[in-house]
């Protein structure tokens, strides 16, 4: 049952002006060293001065997910992770299903708005 498995750490939205919000995204990754890789990477790319809005790990720790074999490729494909707007079950007993349309790369989204 550990097929297609990944590691999911939620990231929160900070935007200057407005109440912060609880995880609203998250980065998919195959394993520990993946999500370190990019989140370093993420925040070497962040300008000196912060962005009206950007996200950030959130405090809810990064957690083991089963899901469907084409997201599971997708990301393992990428090298360090991917975004994903869908944040999946907390569980590999069961399949959280992705669509394709909600992952991007590092480079592609949700570095800064």
């Amino acid at each position: 049952m550990t097929e297609n498995v990944l590691l999911c750490k939620p990231w929160s939205v900070c935007q200057m002006h407005k109440p912060e919000r609880g995880a609203e995204f998250c980065s998919l990754h195959v394993d520990e060293a993946a999500l370190r890789t990019f989140t370093e990477t993420y925040w070497k790319r962040m300008p000196q001065e912060a962005p009206e809005d950007y996200v950030y790990p959130a405090e809810l720790p990064a957690y083991r997910c089963r899901v469907d074999p084409t997201t599971y490729q997708r990301v393992r494909n990428s090298g360090m992770g991917m975004w994903s707007t869908t944040i999946p079950r907390p569980t590999i007993e069961a399949v959280s299903l992705i669509p394709a349309k909600e992952l991007t790369s590092l480079t592609e989204g949700m570095l800064m708005r």
